[in-house]
């Protein structure tokens, strides 16, 4: 049986597990944290990611009923319509929907497809053609390595280089706001700024607010959002100040390769994207 590291338990690491486990592959996860913990956010699953995640025997956290199929929009700051989407539409003609689900239901859902749950505590200082160091010494090997461990990832440094990510400036605010159900689904452009809404499952809607700043300012958030219409507004205000998210976003020139040998990137570590 041939054998893979996977650097990483985040969405993609966890992915590439499940997909070698099913291909016949004995794969070990490493994980630099001590614990596993779901990040207060949402994600657009779009047809093509859903496919995928039927593969994988995931599908069941964007198949599931409770998980909401609205209408979206592109909107101006106060709320009227630039343009929208049917979803049914989008459904029928890929077969498969457009979706909002919480990023900790679909970590969850792919480490129940992957198998055995990933080795946590374990952080990786140097990788070699087939082989990983851990920081207690340990070595591991594996036909296949696979870096999925982010931004400022150890792998990419070993295989195509350590050049750092760009600031781009922007900073992006995100959450989950609990009991609001119902509300519209879309993006808003401001000046200067763009906020978007995506109903989840549960009642839950995660949002975003996102501009050239300072990380952390909530002054600057709050005025910021006073500029857009009444959804948006409500659903920053009803997220806990200690329930917000604010990241500075980076961004990646694109490289020629992700690989070296046996050892391949993926995720943010191959390359990383501004979500606009």
């Amino acid at each position: 049986m041939p054998r893979a590291v996977v650097i990483g338990a985040g969405i993609g690491g966890m992915a590439a597990a499940a997909a070698l486990r099913r291909r016949g592959w004995e794969v070990t996860v490493l994980e630099r944290a001590d614990e596993l913990r779901p990040l207060g956010a949402g994600l657009s699953l779009w047809p093509n990611g859903v496919a995928a995640l039927r593969s994988l025997g995931a599908g069941e956290v964007a198949d599931s009923p409770r998980v909401p199929r609205s209408d979206g929009a592109l909107r101006r700051a106060d709320g009227e319509p630039l343009a929208g989407f049917d979803p049914a539409g989008i459904e029928r003609r890929f077969g498969a929907p457009l979706v909002g689900v919480h990023r900790g239901d679909l970590q969850d859902a792919l480490l129940a497809a992957a198998g055995p749950p990933p080795r946590t505590g374990a952080e990786v200082t140097e990788v070699g053609d087939g082989r990983v160091r851990l920081a207690s010494g340990e070595e591991l090997e594996g036909e296949l390595i696979v870096g999925a461990d982010g931004l400022n990832s150890t792998v990419r440094s070993w295989t195509i280089g350590s050049d750092g990510p760009v600031d781009s400036g922007i900073v992006a605010w995100r959450g989950v706001a609990p009991g609001e159900g119902d509300l519209p689904a879309g993006e808003w452009w401001g000046a200067g700024c763009v906020a978007g809404l995506l109903p989840l499952a549960g009642a839950r809607t995660y949002w975003y607010v996102a501009y050239r700043g300072e990380e952390g300012d909530a002054a600057e958030l709050d005025r910021r959002v006073s500029g857009f219409g009444e959804p948006v507004r409500r659903t920053v205000a009803g997220t806990a100040e200690g329930d917000r998210l604010c990241h500075r976003l980076f961004d990646r020139p694109p490289a020629d390769r992700w690989s070296r040998g046996n050892v391949t990137l993926l995720g943010d570590a191959a390359h990383p994207m501004l979500p606009f």
